[in-house]
């Protein structure tokens, strides 16, 4: 039978795209179409520089992650690769953050001087060099100003959305370059020329931080495309083929399993993060970080917090674009919490769900997490609802209420990506958040238009109800029709 002819009224084929097998040359990052990928090729080599002058000079490293899978496989990535350029492990330091300071706060940046001061004078060194991994941005001061005693030189390696960054400092940024890549794999990529060992030995460390912040479908290691004809395709380039044959030998679920173990230490009231970088520091396959003791028992406390609290139903907002769920708990569950119910809630109109923590924060701060309602994850990227912006829509309605709404918030506010952002703010100011969304409030219903009869017109209904309303039995007309 002949192949039907396609009509004029017929989409045209889509374009099929050229998979890349294992005979097609990988294409070379930060050259040709991929320039500016992970990051612009100018930073890029900005960071290397640095990285290996740091290695050089004998000054003491300071490494400053955050606290998740990402920050600390980042942390690990940047761990080994300095000790393969010859740094001795006890110059390098790894400086976590409490729980409840940001490192763009006062206090943050007064307790890495403090950390840095005293590794620099534990080496008799007359310098430092501090790395930070993963932090988000902000302008402001320096991290830590250079003394008359003590020269700092600062990198910031970073994805999330920024065009302000602290003063003196060098930056190397993924959060221009589609597809945004991760702060592991961008730490990996830095990383893959300065020694041979790097691409093989340190790929499942990346591995973790990809899948700890996109997912594990983030990437098909196994259909990368050659010939790249849109920006959310991942390159075909050497280095994450060397991630897909290390994702082939770990298997994707010990490593999701790991992500989950090392994410769990800092969702306990007892936010032992030195805990989960000990254990990711002392790994030696994803199996041993999945496995190690400490890291199964935070999970399972998460798990049973998770289940005790995560079942409140949500409130909606009149526009119908906000899912609030409130919890009250010590865990820093409500991120999951969010997750969860914007993997199965629907609605019109639900662009972002929120999910508010009373109960986390040390100072009595309300912390809410927000991500993108899964239905609109199958938009094209530039369709999707900005979630930053959504919040600070509402910001200014808040601002409506409390003309100093957002200088009383601060900086601590819709950070963090498009699909996945939020905050933390005093109570009161949460209540007035919640105002201006109009959580709870009904939306508008439209009146109901009566069509007008003209005289001697009825409807059926308005027929059958005055004849029995007149005659208090049915009519002829009725009783017919009944028999």
């Amino acid at each position: 039978m002949p192949p039907r002819k396609r009509k004029t009224s017929d989409p045209p084929p889509a374009k099929k795209r050229k998979i890349a097998t294992p005979d097609t040359p990988p294409v070379v990052i930060n050259e040709g179409r991929w320039a500016d990928w992970p990051a612009p090729a100018d930073q890029m080599e900005r960071a290397r520089s640095f990285i290996r002058e740091a290695a050089s000079s004998g000054d003491p490293v300071i490494i400053v992650p955050d606290k998740d899978a990402d920050g600390l496989s980042s942390s690990r990535v940047l761990y080994e690769t300095l000790k393969l350029l010859g740094v001795p492990e006890d110059k390098i330091a790894v400086h976590l953050i409490t729980k409840g300071v940001n490192l763009h706060s006062d206090a943050g940046r007064e307790l890495l001087r403090e950390r840095v001061t005293a590794h620099a004078a534990a080496h008799s060194a007359s310098g430092a060099r501090i790395i930070v991994v993963d932090q988000g941005s902000r302008p402001g001061p320096p991290f830590v100003a250079p003394t008359p005693d003590l020269a700092v030189r600062t990198l910031i390696i970073d994805h999330h959305l920024s065009d302000q960054w602290p003063e003196e400092a060098e930056v190397v940024t993924a959060c221009n370059s589609q597809p945004i890549c991760t702060s592991s794999l961008l730490s990996y990529l830095i990383c893959c020329p300065l020694h041979p060992a790097v691409e093989a030995d340190l790929a499942w460390f990346c591995i973790i931080g990809l899948f700890g912040d996109l997912g594990q479908q983030a990437i098909d290691f196994k259909g990368l495309v050659a010939e790249p004809d849109g920006d959310a395709v991942w390159p075909d380039c050497q280095e994450l083929r060397s991630l897909g044959a290390a994702c082939k030998q770990y298997g994707k679920k010990a490593l999701g399993e790991a992500v989950s173990r090392l994410n769990a230490p800092r969702r306990t009231p007892d936010y032992d993060v030195p805990g989960a970088w000990e254990a990711m520091r002392k790994a030696k396959s994803p199996v041993a970080l999945a496995n190690d003791p400490f890291l199964c028992d935070c999970r399972d406390r998460v798990n049973a917090e998770h289940e005790r609290v995560g079942r409140a139903p949500p409130k909606f907002s009149k526009d119908g674009r906000v899912a609030l769920l409130r919890i009250d708990s010590g865990y820093q569950v409500h991120p999951l919490i969010a997750t969860k119910w914007a993997s199965f809630l629907k609605a019109k109109n639900l662009q972002l769900v929120m999910c508010a923590n009373s109960g986390h924060s040390p100072d009595g701060r309300v912390s809410f997490s927000c991500r993108i309602a899964a239905s609109l994850r199958k938009l094209p990227q530039d369709e999707r609802p900005n979630l930053q912006e959504v919040l600070r829509e509402y910001a200014a309605k808040a601002c409506e209420i409390n003309p100093q709404w957002l200088e009383q918030v601060g900086g601590d506010f819709a950070s963090g990506h498009r699909e996945a952002t939020g905050g933390i703010c005093a109570p009161e100011l949460f209540e007035q958040y919640c105002e201006a969304m109009e959580i709870g409030v009904k939306p508008d219903t439209p009146t109901k238009r009566v069509k007008k009869l003209e005289p001697g017109q009825q409807t059926l209904g308005s027929f059958f109800g005055s004849t029995s309303t007149k005659t208090g039995s049915p009519s002829k007309s009725t009783s017919a029709m009944s028999s």
